[in-house]
């Protein structure tokens, strides 16, 4: 008969109300030591621990899942650390988990293991407190390192109350100055059983280099969870919440005033995304208080995280090129420096200063497609939304601005022109100007000064392209606060062939007999005359020219004309009789 107490606690927590039915989680604490080197510590401190993992999980889900961390009996193996504890050129304390295994069984009396395995076929949620200092920080070879492992993938199948013995996570009983040991590690470990994935450089300077990450203390999956010495572990961030699917991620899709409250208190994060499945952007707030009093400042934080099927680079381990899906299969989410997949876009690009990546900073409000770092997928694009003016408040609240800097009114392509216009965003008040660059394959072929009559409305005019000719044009608005752009890649229309040079008009804006409504604004276009010097406008016989917009307006009945002067120094006359009703 089993006999193991559960441990119940009892926490007044204020959560936002969820719409997700609250389930439980069941995880067991068994403390492991050996003939030569035993606990310094016993029951009540291993309870605390247990009680402390309690109120960080439950927080991290944010009621969603309610955690109980019971704790068994202590447990003495029978061969001395060193045989468990040496490292293999493989693998860290390359036996251990043969003690895991004894363990399990000699606490099989006392623990009804079917208890945690939360629904499953399998137990995962096991945690084995071992003596004494981590390898990691500091001790020998032969003492512990912080792990997270799989029975299954050492081939050892072990089976207790009618259920497979899988995954457990390790830690150890001293931090690096000998106290009792914090919740840092064995948050981290078990969050590998809750499924998240390591976001430091796993590979350190392999693939290219050591990645930064997500500067360490920020993370959880990083390096937060040795934060005062493992004692005060961070926040879930954004990133683990969308990967766990908890929290409130809120998709941006419109422009608007949005705020974001310290992740901490319900969870709540945005989610910017791209037209490929598993790239994103997402931004969340941080206040440095709490769980998060050690992640080095307060504000808005922005993290790129790709796991879809985008190439991210080169893998020193496997010896191919990974995919950003199979860097998070195969937990090297941050391995190549190149092709980060989970990502912080820092306030100050080239800083060094923790606090400094924090939005809002002195200078550094806003983030789109120009700034640097700069808002921008994969594949070089832009998201066509950007954030300005982001400010924070005494309560550590976050708030800015999601606009639509540049949004596209009209494109007409001719054969040689493009005509495009575009409507700047009415929270840039600091516009200073635009501009249209033409470019083909690497080159910059031409770039048009934009006209405006309101400072609001624009028009760029691009001539001598080439019909049938793929082009990318690239319009950019520049503001003393930063510049945005615009990616478009029209072709023009194709030559005519056998066809003489002719005026293009549009059959749009006509009535049903054929003639033009008053007003009607026409491009003086004259198609099949790539090649042409020259081109002159008459409208009954007086010279007209496009305006700003580059249109024509017709206003009266009459004759539209066009010379059309050729390099040999020849002229083509073309006339178009133009009806107005």
């Amino acid at each position: 008969m089993k006999r193991i107490a559960h441990i119940l606690i009892t926490i007044l927590l204020c959560i936002c109300p969820v719409a997700h039915a609250q389930s439980e989680r069941n995880a067991i604490v068994i403390p492991v030591q050996f003939p030569d080197l035993k606990f310094s510590h016993g029951t009540e401190e291993f309870t605390a621990l247990c009680d402390s993992l309690k109120l960080y999980f439950d927080a991290q889900f944010h009621g969603n899942t309610i955690f109980r961390f019971d704790l068994a009996p202590i447990v003495t193996l029978q061969e001395d650390f060193a045989h468990y504890g040496e490292n293999s050129t493989a693998s860290k304390d390359a036996l251990m988990y043969k003690g895991v295994i004894d363990a399990c069984k000699e606490v099989d009396d006392d623990i009804d293991f079917a208890q945690y395995s939360n629904g499953n076929s399998t137990v995962n949620d096991i945690l084995i407190l071992v003596p004494g200092i981590s390898e990691a920080d500091g001790a020998s070879t032969e003492y512990f390192w912080p792990q997270y492992i799989s029975l299954v993938e050492k081939d050892a199948y072990l089976y207790l109350d009618k259920k497979r013995i899988d995954h457990y996570a390790l830690s150890t009983e001293l931090d690096r100055n000998g106290n009792f040991s914090g919740i840092g590690n064995f948050a981290h470990e078990y969050s590998h059983v809750l499924g998240l994935n390591d976001l430091y450089d796993t590979d350190g300077e392999g693939s290219g280099g050591l990645s930064f990450g997500l500067w360490g203390s920020t993370a959880l999956m990083d390096k937060g969870n040795t934060n005062v010495d493992g004692h005060l572990p961070p926040n879930y961030n954004a990133v683990d919440l969308y990967v766990l699917g908890i929290g409130n991620g809120v998709s941006i899709n419109q422009t608007g005033a949005y705020t974001l409250e310290p992740i901490d208190v319900n969870g709540d994060y945005y989610i910017i995304q791209s037209d490929v499945e598993g790239e994103v952007f997402l931004l969340e707030c941080r206040k440095e208080e709490g769980y998060d009093a050690a992640i080095g400042g307060s504000g808005l934080l922005v993290y790129h995280v790709d796991r879809s099927e985008n190439d991210c680079g080169w893998s020193d381990y496997y010896k191919m090129n990974l995919s950003a899906a199979q860097r998070w299969s195969y937990n090297q989410v941050n391995c190549n420096p190149e092709y980060e997949c989970a990502s912080l876009l820092p306030a100050i690009h080239d800083t060094t200063d923790i606090s400094r990546i924090f939005f809002p900073q002195e200078g550094h409000n806003s983030l789109g497609d120009e700034t640097i770092p700069a808002l921008q997928w994969r594949d070089g694009t832009s998201p066509s939304l950007a954030i300005s003016g982001i400010s924070i408040d005494e309560s550590g609240t976050v708030s800015f601005n999601v606009i639509r800097p540049i949004e596209i009114t009209n494109v007409d392509l001719f054969q040689s022109s493009a005509i495009i216009s575009w409507k700047v965003d009415s929270t840039l008040t600091d516009v200073q100007g635009c501009k249209v660059f033409c470019i083909s394959g690497s080159d910059t072929l031409s770039i048009s000064e934009s006209a405006s009559d309101n400072g609001r409305d624009f028009t760029g005019i691009v001539e001598k392209l080439s019909p049938n000719t793929n082009y990318k044009f690239i319009i950019k608005v520049y503001t003393t606060a930063g510049n945005y752009s615009f990616p478009l890649n029209p072709k023009p229309r194709p030559y005519r062939n056998k066809v003489y040079p002719f005026i293009f008009l549009r059959p749009s804006a006509r009535n049903a007999d054929g003639s033009f409504i008053a007003g009607t604004r026409i491009p003086l276009q004259v198609f099949n005359a790539p090649d042409a010097e020259q081109l002159r406008w008459y409208f009954n016989g007086t010279s007209i020219s496009a305006g700003t917009d580059g249109y024509y307006e017709l206003t009266r009945s009459g004759e539209l004309k066009v010379e059309v002067l050729w390099k040999d120094g020849s002229t083509d006359i073309i006339t178009k009789e133009i009806t107005v009703k």
